[in-house]
């Protein structure tokens, strides 16, 4: 096992809603079992594999305050908390020309003290692509879909609950870079390409698209 450091700043960094004066304890890994497989394919494919099994007490989950939805209280698991995580990954590259990876993973949670894992995701499958075109041009694609994050929500009118399941998230970025030299560039990104308002946490959808550009120099 290990200790995971948790700190109001990395609480507000990961949820920018949390409530003041939340209480922050670390996260103790009392037992974690890794184990799989890694190899590859010729000599430009790789693979891995596995499955991991952790054990958490003070696993820490956001959910919505019950006088104000707008706003989240950090609920930790005092017990015995328990993590499942299958994994799969596949990379791809071409000296330093082309790189392609893609992973993906199915989360399973069983929790203790609290009635779900509040706004963790059940599945994720990441896609990232890196290409360098004539040692100038500089083009890179992520995407990221993820779902299956359940939250609480409370009704003050009714003074009832129920769970209800977040839509799935979908989100592509792309960045193009030229390269003037090793000290300058200019680049151009673009972020949510589709404008999918998807919300990672309940009340809050992302922002839609949104490109900036801009040049980097190092010195």
């Amino acid at each position: 096992g290990d200790m995971d450091k948790v700190s109001l700043h990395n609480l507000a960094r990961e949820n920018a809603w949390i409530n003041s004066n939340v209480g922050t304890y670390h996260t103790n890994r009392t037992a974690e079992f890794t184990g799989g497989v890694r190899g590859k394919l010729g000599s430009k494919i790789s693979y891995g594999g596995g499955l991991s099994i952790a054990n958490l007490k003070n696993w820490y989950f956001y959910r919505n305050d019950e006088t104000d939805q707008a706003k989240f209280n950090v609920q930790y698991d005092v017990g015995n908390a328990k993590r499942t995580n299958f994994f799969g990954e596949l990379s791809f590259a071409h000296a330093d020309k082309a790189r392609i990876s893609v992973r993906g993973d199915y989360f399973g949670y069983s929790t203790s003290t609290v009635a779900e894992a509040w706004h963790r995701p059940k599945y994720r499958l990441g896609v990232n692509t890196a290409f360098n075109i004539y040692s100038k041009l500089l083009f890179n694609v992520d995407a990221l879909a993820q779902g299956g994050a359940k939250a609480d929500v409370y009704n003050q009118v009714t003074d009832t609950r129920s769970t209800t399941t977040l839509p799935a998230a979908f989100d592509l970025n792309a960045k193009l870079s030229y390269l003037f030299s090793k000290q300058f560039s200019v680049f151009i990104k673009g972020n949510n390409l589709l404008s999918n308002e998807y919300p990672i946490y309940l009340n809050y959808s992302v922002r839609g698209l949104n490109v900036m550009g801009g040049l980097t120099w190092v010195f």
